[in-house]
């Protein structure tokens, strides 16, 4: 199955105050996926400073809203 990235080159702060840059993000199993550019899942992203949707905006907002948080 292809999974859709949703956004790319993003940076992203993590709830433990560290900074990442150039994260992608998309959907799995109903949840979002922070990719770093390493190929190493982000865990704990409290927000996203900045990034670039490649979906319309609409599309990127519903996406988003329908996810489960990870717990």
């Amino acid at each position: 199955m292809i999974t859709p990235i949703l956004a790319i080159n993003m940076q992203v702060r993590c709830s433990d105050g560290c900074v990442h840059d150039d994260v992608k993000m998309f959907v799995r199993d109903g949840q979002k996926v922070f990719m770093g550019c390493d190929g190493c899942e982000i865990a704990g992203v409290e927000s996203i400073e900045q990034a670039t949707a490649v979906v319309p905006p609409m599309m990127l907002l519903a996406a988003m809203q329908q996810c489960e948080e990870a717990v």
